[in-house]
């Protein structure tokens, strides 16, 4: 998987999502899935965006993070770039992104669907150890 990260405001990921959702004929069940995932009071939360990109530059997935009460706030994988180890990826650079702030951090993650459940089991014992999962 040839990708890179980046960081940002919560904002900048918003505009992200804002965009995707545009690009949506219908509203349909992503567009509120992704809304959910950065509405206001995730956002309100977060102190850091996390940006996975490809070897275009385009983002493939996106998450929020707050480092200052360490919390893996969201994430979201786009549904065509899904099923390639994207999401736990970004789930990983998250979790590396907070413990570079604080490296004995109890990380808060809120488990949205069996994919973010899968995305935990598959983390290395001792990361997996540094996880209050809600």
């Amino acid at each position: 998987m040839n990708v890179s990260y980046r960081f940002g405001r919560p904002d900048e990921a918003l505009a992200v999502v804002r965009k995707f959702q545009s690009s949506l004929i219908v509203q349909d069940n992503e567009w509120h899935v992704v809304g959910n995932l950065f509405n206001s009071d995730r956002l309100a939360w977060a102190d850091e965006a996390v940006f996975l990109m490809n070897m275009d530059r385009a983002v493939v997935s996106l998450g929020l993070i707050c480092k200052l009460c360490p919390c893996v706030v969201s994430y979201y994988s786009f549904p065509a770039h899904r099923g390639k180890g994207n999401g736990y990826a970004l789930l990983a650079a998250c979790i590396d992104r907070i413990c570079e702030t604080n490296a004995e951090a109890q990380i808060v993650i809120e488990p949205t669907c069996q994919t973010v459940d899968n995305h935990i089991g598959k983390l290395p014992g001792a990361i997996r150890r540094k996880l209050f999962i809600m």
